[in-house]
């Protein structure tokens, strides 16, 4: 059955609005006294508990299928709890900056995995996301100084989301809803090895911080997802890549506004262009 032609856009602008401001409860949680491993445990546990449960209804099949699963389990789920982490204690701008690198190793992974081809456009969008990355770590600076654990782990979780796309797109006929279950459960899996290496952050939270993120797991995380995948599935690649930039600008204006967070001029020139590589290759996909 064909979706009315407005829906999966308007899916699609829900999902990108959800994430844009995802940063907002993650840093208000955080504050609370949960880190960002035991929050990506509670939150994407319960958000995978949820779509186990959905799936167990449908009994939606998916033999044949591990190892496309198994990548998104693990690249995945990698790629949002490390985002989850770099969210929660850094500027919210500067780490969707770098994680929005994601777009350009989409197309270098699409070259090497799918055999796309990398044209002059696409060639040039690396470019200026490259000197776009270099100008938010510091221009020359990065040289002498190197990037902070957070600016790494926001670049790897768009490196690793990128790769996450690829996997998903290379098995459309699985339902969304069992590899939307394969990431979370990726992302608290991966969160429970890593806590006995978290820097604190569970011990002293009180019992209803935990409840409160296993709320947001469920009704924001698991909604943005879905609503974006599924915008994602039923609309052109290069028009759902243009939508998806709209996170950069709302996290910016919404982190600006509510926490007063803000880039310096080599920062935001440099988001200027990984923004603008990304919509050059957004508009080079659509034609």
């Amino acid at each position: 059955m064909t979706p009315p032609a407005h829906l999966p856009l308007l899916a699609l602008l829900g999902g990108t609005v959800l994430w844009g401001l995802a940063w907002w409860p993650l840093q208000s949680l955080h504050a609370l006294g949960i880190g960002g491993v035991p929050l990506s445990l509670v939150a994407y546990g319960s958000g995978a508990l949820l779509l186990a449960l959905l799936l167990a209804r449908q009994r939606i099949p998916w033999q044949g299928r591990g190892r496309v699963l198994l990548i998104i389990f693990l690249v995945g789920g990698y790629a949002n709890l490390s985002y989850t982490v770099a969210i929660v204690s850094g500027n919210p701008i500067r780490v969707m900056l770098l994680f929005y690198l994601e777009p350009i190793w989409a197309v270098l992974g699409a070259r090497l995995f799918l055999g796309e081809r990398m044209d002059a456009v696409r060639a040039v969008a690396v470019v200026l996301a490259v000197i776009g990355a270099l100008l938010v770590l510091g221009g020359v600076r990065v040289l002498l100084v190197p990037p902070s654990v957070l600016d790494l782990l926001a670049i790897s979780a768009g490196f690793t989301y990128a790769m996450n796309n690829l996997a998903y797109r290379s098995a459309p006929q699985l339902a969304v809803t069992l590899k939307n279950a394969a990431l979370f459960a990726g992302a608290a899996v991966l969160a429970l090895f890593a806590l006995p290496f978290a820097s604190g952050g569970y011990a002293s939270a009180p019992p209803q911080v935990w409840w409160l993120g296993a709320v947001f797991g469920v009704l924001w995380l698991t909604v943005a997802t879905g609503v974006t995948q599924y915008g994602v599935s039923h609309l052109e690649a290069g028009r759902s890549a243009v939508l998806l930039t709209l996170e950069v600008p709302i996290t910016a204006v919404s982190a600006a506004l509510i926490a007063g967070a803000s880039l310096s001029w080599m920062e935001t020139a440099g988001g200027v262009l990984i923004l603008s590589a990304a919509l050059m290759e957004a508009v080079n996909r659509q034609a």
